[in-house]
This record gives structure tokens, C-alpha cells and sequence, in this order.
């Protein structure tokens, strides 16, 4: 009967079905961690994360707010969408080459506590941000339409060829954090292609830099950007500052913290993913409704699964990682915690966003990241990771009180419920 439910709504549907998908996901993920922790050590881990960092962060700052840019004016021009999918990715894929450039310069300024071996394998890895930034566009196309199962599907395959490659590596005896680096960042080569091969045939992107849907984008898109700059620094900046400040080892260790604390993303994302293009471009009312809807129900969930690994956190971590990990603990429960603040801020993002309205979020995150930055430099040097872990935290609970106020203040609507009712569990599933 509850499955029947389910079924029969089709939001709902979709978000269980990018959830599921997700879910394997980010267990073979834990799994592919696990493997290279094990393997490299707290110190091996670090460089590899320091590896990684540079290339994970660059793709999303050079996105110029393309990606919510697609979805929105494919659902306000459906006609259009041809156009507006070929000339993103032309845009994406100039945007991505630049970013790459300006990263490879700025380098060997960051990684000042690695030797040159290491700055030059980073540089390497920077050479699939021009993917990665396409790749993104072309998800893009895929969501717009509605295909989260097929995108879905892309992403295990993504993570089954890192997994793969790294067990390959390590029964090699040839698995090193650069390999390891290797394994993840260039194993979704073949899942662009395929990606593309879809999109292609799907959507038939018209690859063009016509003037008005180059201005339609990049209107929205720049209006966007700063949410896409800032929502990379608030994912990466805890990292890059770890970075700067801890040795090797320490990064590591924070590394795995992280790791595991985002297994309670699964839900809010998979809620988000879905939500964005149902709202998008709808009336102001519609979108607080159901944005307010998807808050309390996500929350309450993450909020109960955040309970039961912070009971379990130890066992798991010691377990599966080893004792050389078991420092990840502290930072491990305060990372839950942070968890759930965040994805509530940034579901409730989701009203300004497809109201038209993205540079409310660019504003809110811009105070976030500050926050979080100036938190680190304190905290950081202090408190080691647990000190980054509260840095987060402060800049997520910041962020969720400019969200309230720009509810009341700026768009001027009812600020959603927080706390989930009956009722809301009869619209979620409907009898």
C-alpha cells in the first residue's frame, strides 16, 4: 500500500527515485574513501584530497550560473530549449578552458606546503574542468526534462568505474594519491560521453551563439553565478583553508570527517534536484508552498538520521577506516549537525531562486562564506578540524537567518513551517 503511494505521485516518485540512486551512489563512494584511506593513511589521504580540491572547485566557479540558467528559460521558453541547451554548452565549455588557465597559475601559490612533484600532478588534474563544467550543462538538459532516473543512472556508473579502477589499483600495489586523484576526477570521461550521447539525442541541442539567447542566459546565468561561486566556496573552502593551515595528515583526517558526515545530503539533495524544476517560473505562492513542503519533511528525516549515526559514528569510523582515523569522530557529529542546517537553508533557497529572484541567494551566501571564512581563520589554527567543523556550522546557521529575513523583508512572503504536521504527510502521500 505504501509503495502504491508512492507511485501514484509523480513528485514524489522521482524524488525516490534520485534518492535510491543516490543512496548507491554514496555508498559506493564511502566505499571507494574507504579503500583509499586504507591504503594511502591519514597522510596519503590529505595529499589526495589537496589533489582534488583544485579541480572540484574550479568546475563549479566557472559555471557562470549556466546550469540553473538552462532549467529556468527551458521552462519559460519550452520552444527555445534547443537553442538555449547549445549555446550553454558553447559558453560552458570557453568558461571551463579559462578557469582551468587561471587555476593552473594560482597553483603553486596554494599548495605551499607540497613539494613540486605534487603542484605539477595538481596542474594535471586541473585539464577536466572543461569537462566537468560541460557535463554539468548537459545534466542540465536531461533535469529540465524531467530524466533524473537516466542522470541518476550516469552517476553510479561514474562512481562503479572509480570504484573499479581503485581496487584494480590497489590489487596493483600501485594505488598513490595521485592515482587514486586520477581514478575519481577523470572516471566520468566515458559517463560525459554517454551523457552526451543522450542529450543529443533527446533534446538536439542547436549549437549557436545567437545575441538574445546569449543575453537570456547570461542574465539569469550571472544573476546565478554568485550563488554558484559561493555555494563552491561554502562546500570547498573548509578544505582549501585545511589546506593552508594543517598538515597533510590533518587534512586527511578531515577529509574522512566530511565524507561520511554528507551521507545525511543524500535526502535534500535528491529533494532539490527534483524541486527546482517543478517550481521553477511558477507564481510566488505556488513555489513557497511546496518549498516550505519539501523543507519540513527532508529535515525531519535528516534531522532522525543524523541521531542515529552520531550514536554509531565511532563504531562506524574505527570499523571501516581504522584507528589511524578515529580523531575524525569530534568533527565527524559536529559536520552532522551542520548538515542539517545547511540543506534546510538551501531548500528554502529554492523560492528565490525559481521565483526569478537568484541574486537574494547570491547576497545570503556571500555573507555565509564571509562568515565562515573569518570563523576558520580564527577557529582553524586553534581547534584544528573540530575548529573547521564549527566555522561551517556558524556560517550555516548565519545563512539560515538571512533566509527568514529575506522572506519577511525582500520577497515579502510567509516564511514556510518548519515543523512537519499530518497534513503535510497526507499531501506527500496522498491516499
Amino acid at each position: 500500500m505504501f509503495l502504491e503511494r508512492i507511485a501514484r505521485n509523480r513528485r514524489l516518485n522521482s524524488v525516490v527515485q534520485v534518492m535510491a540512486v543516490r543512496a548507491i551512489v554514496l555508498a559506493t563512494n564511502l566505499v571507494t574513501g574507504m579503500i583509499s584511506a586504507a591504503m594511502l593513511g591519514p597522510q596519503g589521504r590529505g595529499t589526495q584530497a589537496a589533489l582534488m580540491v583544485g579541480p572540484q572547485f574550479v568546475g563549479p566557479v566557472s559555471e557562470l550560473g549556466l546550469h540553473a540558467s538552462v532549467i529556468y528559460n527551458s521552462k519559460a521558453e519550452p520552444d527555445q530549449e534547443a537553442e538555449y541547451l547549445g549555446c550553454a554548452l558553447v559558453l560552458a565549455l570557453g568558461a571551463g578552458a579559462i578557469g582551468m588557465l587561471v587555476a593552473w597559475v594560482v597553483a603553486p601559490y596554494w599548495l605551499t606546503q607540497y613539494d613540486a612533484a605534487t603542484i605539477h600532478t595538481a596542474r594535471l588534474m586541473l585539464t577536466i574542468v572543461p569537462m566537468g563544467v560541460v557535463m554539468h550543462i548537459l545534466m542540465s538538459g536531461l533535469e529540465s526534462r524531467g530524466e533524473f532516473r537516466l542522470a541518476n543512472r550516469l552517476m553510479l556508473v561514474a562512481s562503479l568505474i572509480t570504484l573499479g579502477a581503485l581496487v584494480i589499483l590497489a590489487k596493483l600495489d600501485h594505488l598513490t594519491p595521485a592515482t587514486a586523484a586520477t581514478s575519481y576526477l577523470f572516471g566520468v570521461v566515458p559517463i560525459g560521453i554517454a551523457m552526451a550521447w543522450f542529450v543529443f539525442r533527446m533534446i538536439r541541442p542547436v549549437i549557436n551563439l545567437r545575441g538574445r539567447i546569449v543575453r537570456r542566459l547570461m542574465h539569469f546565468g550571472f544573476r546565478y553565478y554568485g550563488v554558484d561561486i559561493l555555494g563552491a566556496l561554502s562546500q570547498y573552502l573548509d578544505q582549501l583553508l585545511v589546506v593552508l593551515f594543517l598538515a597533510p595528515s590533518s587534512l586527511g583526517i578531515y577529509a574522512v570527517a566530511v565524507s561520511a558526515s554528507r551521507i545525511l545530503n543524500v535526502i535534500p539533495t535528491s529533494v532539490s534536484t527534483v524541486l527546482f524544476p517543478t517550481v521553477a517560473a511558477r507564481s510566488p505562492e505556488d513555489i513557497v508552498e511546496l518549498v516550505g513542503l519539501a523543507a519540513r519533511v527532508t529535515t525531519v528525516i535528516a534531522a532522525a538520521a543524523a541521531i542515529v549515526l552520531s550514536l554509531l559514528g565511532p563504531f562506524l569510523l574505527h570499523t571501516f577506516y581504522g584507528v589511524r582515523f578515529d580523531p575524525a569522530v569530534a568533527p565527524f557529529r559536529w559536520l552532522l549537525v551542520d548538515c542539517i542546517v545547511a540543506n534546510l537553508g538551501r531548500i528554502l533557497y529554492q523560492a528565490f531562486t525559481a521565483g526569478g529572484r537568484p541574486e537574494i541567494v547570491t547576497g545570503i551566501e556571500t555573507i555565509g562564506v564571509a562568515t565562515s571564512a573569518m570563523a576558520m581563520v580564527i577557529f582553524v589554527p586553534a581547534y584544528g578540524t573540530i575548529g573547521a567543523a564549527w566555522s561551517l556550522l556558524l556560517a550555516s546557521s548565519v545563512r539560515l537567518a538571512c533566509v527568514i529575513i529575506g522572506y519577511r523583508y525582500i520577497i515579502r512572503l510567509q516564511v514556510p513551517r518548519i515543523i512537519m504536521t499530518r497534513g503535510d504527510l497526507a499531501r506527500v502521500l496522498p491516499h
